[in-house]
Order: structure tokens, then C-alpha cells, then sequence
């Protein structure tokens, strides 16, 4: 049964619809700035994917599932169709629901992300393990029990925007780990089927430091996006929107103008 997801408007009332879908254990949040700046362009809003931020808990997170939480939310915002700008989960997400609703997608742009099998999801989601919430106070002392597992000072504040003070004392999740936690190699999956197609002008937007795209990948791309084009932002990591933000939202504008 599809949920009813949280969405943040960020501007633009009245230009065409872009509806901005987060990577794993992120949420809209994490797409304010970016948004904001696409915001001169398109009428933008952020949507939480099940089990993220403020939308809704449920066990089931195949792809199929989590794109029909997408058509939910045009079916009860009364929108036709729109743009769709999806970030690794996000950019599997968008792909599939391309293949669902063809009609709902006027164009789409895919960050870091592509119709395959990626290794091992996030090894850091595993350390997140050791964290005895109902014993911690604050998030800075989570961040000190992770600091050696997971060195790096920007991963580790990212992960830890998903805790909250919890009522009774402690902390706890904001997205629901269990279900994230069990799922975890069929998100790494390919969220499409042999035959699938989304034919719909697409532009696949990599960060040149990044490992999740390669540049030979565009044959295999165009099996299921005929329509397919591969840019680089240099000097970009998987989260091209936060490294290059600029350079990221430049892309993306001049992309949807000139296709």
C-alpha cells in the first residue's frame, strides 16, 4: 500500500515541477541549498522517501513499492507530471518509476547513480550498530564513539542528522534502521527488470570522484534509457550537489532548457 510522503515546496510557484528525490539515509533536508538554488527555474520540492526523515515507517522497501509512494503523492498534490531529479536511492527510485508511469515524467536527471549493481551499500550504516541510543545524550557523543570507524568527519555528521532527542530520554531514529538495515542488499540491486525502458531525455550527472558511475557505462545505460546522456562534474564526489553545487545546478538547468 503506497505512503504518503512528506514534501517541502522550495520555491518557483508557477515554473515547471521538479521534484528532487534524496539518496540512502538522506532526506530533503539534505537538498535545501541546492534546491533553492534550482528554485530560480523550477518549482521545486523535496520529497522524504519512505523510512526517511518525516515521511512515513513501513518494512517493505523494494523498488516497485517505494516508486508507488511517488505516484501517491502527484495522485494527492493533483499534478500531472514533472521533472524528476533523483540522488543514488533517489536516481533507482526515479528510474524505476519512469518505467511505471512513463506519462508523469517530462525529463529526468540521475546523480551519481546507475542501473546496476553497486557493492556493499554504505559500510558505515553497519557501524551505526554500536550506538547504545537510550544511553546517549547528545549527538556529538555519538559522533565520538564512531570516530574510529568511521574517520571521515563528513560522513559521520551526515549519518548523524537521522537521530533525535527521543521523549523518554536518550536518542533514537528518525528513519527506521531496522528496515533500511534489512533491506540493504536489494537497494544495492538493480531496481529494473530485463526489458525495461524509461524513453525520456535523461541526463546521468556523475562526480568525476566518484566510483558509483564509469565512463564506459553508457551502453548499458542506453539498453534501458535509449535517450540516455553521461556528464561529469570534476572535482565531485557522490554527493556532486554538495561538493560542486554550482557547477551541479548548473548542469541541471542547462540540461532541461536544452533538451
Amino acid at each position: 500500500m503506497p505512503l504518503d510522503l512528506h514534501s517541502s515546496c522550495y520555491g518557483g510557484e508557477g515554473k515547471p515541477l521538479l521534484l528532487v528525490l534524496h539518496g540512502l539515509l538522506g532526506s530533503s533536508r539534505n537538498w535545501v541549498t541546492a534546491a533553492r538554488d534550482l528554485s530560480s527555474d523550477f518549482e521545486v520540492h523535496g520529497l522524504d522517501l519512505r523510512n526517511h526523515g518525516n515521511s512515513p515507517h513501513a518494512s517493505d522497501m523494494a523498488y516497485p513499492a517505494v516508486a508507488e509512494d511517488l505516484e501517491q503523492w502527484f495522485v494527492t498534490h493533483g499534478r500531472d507530471n514533472a521533472i524528476l531529479l533523483g540522488h543514488s536511492f533517489g536516481g533507482k527510485t526515479a528510474m524505476r518509476f519512469a518505467c511505471d508511469h512513463p506519462s508523469r515524467v517530462n525529463k529526468m536527471i540521475v546523480a551519481d547513480i546507475s542501473p546496476k549493481r553497486n557493492k556493499a551499500p554504505m559500510p558505515e550504516f553497519y557501524a551505526l550498530a554500536q550506538l547504545n541510543l537510550p544511553y546517549l545524550k547528545s549527538r556529538s557523543e555519538a559522533e565520538e564513539i564512531l570516530a574510529e570507524s568511521i574517520p571521515d568527519m563528513g560522513m559521520r555528521r551526515f549519518l548523524l542528522t537521522n537521530l533525535r532527542v527521543a521523549e523518554g530520554g536518550g536518542l533514537e531514529w528518525i528513519i527506521n534502521y531496522e528496515a533500511i538495515r534489512d533491506n540493504l542488499d536489494s537497494l544495492a540491486g538493480n531496481p529494473l527488470n530485463e526489458g525495461d525502458c524509461f524513453d525520456v531525455p535523461t541526463l546521468f550527472l556523475r562526480g568525476g570522484e566518484s566510483h558509483f558511475v564509469a565512463e564506459d557505462e553508457l551502453p548499458m545505460i542506453r539498453r534501458y534509457c535509449p535517450q540516455a546522456q553521461l556528464q561529469t562534474v570534476e572535482g565531485a564526489g557522490h554527493n556532486v550537489h554538495v561538493d560542486k553545487r554550482e557547477a551541479f545546478v548548473d548542469a541541471v538547468k542547462q540540461f532541461v532548457e536544452n533538451v
